[in-house]
């Protein structure tokens, strides 16, 4: 293939920032996002050990089916999201789980169940924007960087998801394919800035086969939206579960808490997502 040169990727940034998306064919898009790939250098993370992950859905009844909090069934995605086509979702998630309140849009009366998830297995997280230490960009790698960098900022309403085709080509590129010479390491995911989140929080979007070989469910929360006053979100825990057997969600009727075996001792900490409990060998114990 040859080499990508800065005159050519200004004439692909710019047939992509003129086309009409509500008709441009999907395929097309993905040849000349690709095609802008060629040279570029893109930073990737391996999620270490201890990594938290947060997801949330919002639902008028209580889940009952893990299905039902962890990636959704392709049935059900019938439009372009930012980071994947109609019939391939992705799972959306954030170590930050006040990002989710925020993605998700919440409003006074929701109920929002927020689940925590623990990496068990090593993945590559490539990045939309990483922070500029270690990369060293050329001309045309700046280009690239800032064009694929705006299309993720932008704010896109739910109802012209055509709009997302760019972002999802994007997503698709960074999102698959293994890392050459490491066959235990699988490039199943991509990270970006939060659109909504005040703070700009990374978001992160997984294929769901990642989701089911590297990542596991610890607890789901059931929370109520008091009240949403700007940027400022209210809420109340009223429910939590812990267990999950045969993919049923065992509802305990009560909040978040942890249980300490007699003799035992665990210490609480805040840390950036909360508060954390660990054992006496500094382990991370989860709640439940």
């Amino acid at each position: 293939m040859n080499p990508l040169k800065a005159t050519e990727a200004r004439e692909l940034i710019k047939q992509l920032n003129r086309m009409d998306l509500d008709q441009a064919d999907y395929c097309h898009i993905k040849e000349v996002v690709n095609r802008l790939f060629v040279g570029i250098e893109v930073r990737g993370i391996t999620p270490h050990r201890e990594s938290r992950l947060y997801r949330g859905v919002v639902y008028c009844e209580k889940p009952l089916d893990v299905t039902q909090i962890g990636p959704p069934p392709s049935s059900t995605v019938v439009d372009f999201q930012r980071c994947n086509p109609p019939n391939k979702p992705m799972f959306y998630c954030s170590p930050d789980p006040a990002s989710v309140f925020y993605e998700l849009n919440v409003k006074a009366g929701d109920r929002l169940y927020l689940t925590k998830w623990s990496v068990l297995q090593d993945f590559v997280i490539l990045q939309i924007a990483p922070k500029a230490e270690g990369i060293a960009r050329d001309h045309l790698g700046d280009m690239v960087a800032t064009f694929f960098e705006t299309k993720f900022a932008q704010p896109i309403h739910a109802t012209y998801s055509s709009q997302y085709k760019i972002t999802s080509a994007i997503a698709e590129r960074l999102s698959q394919g293994n890392v050459v010479g490491r066959d235990d390491l699988t490039m199943g995911a991509l990270s970006y800035p939060s659109v909504s989140h005040p703070a700009r929080s990374e978001n992160i979007a997984i294929q769901p086969v990642i989701v089911d070989s590297c990542l596991r469910l610890d607890y789901a929360e059931e929370m109520e939206i008091k009240e949403v006053r700007g940027k400022k979100i209210d809420y109340s825990r009223t429910d939590f579960c812990s267990h999950f057997p045969n993919g049923k969600i065992e509802w305990e009727g009560q909040i978040l808490h942890w249980t300490v075996p007699p003799s035992s001792r665990i210490t609480l900490t805040v840390e950036a997502d909360g508060w954390i409990a660990r054992d006496e060998t500094g382990q991370i114990v989860n709640p439940g």
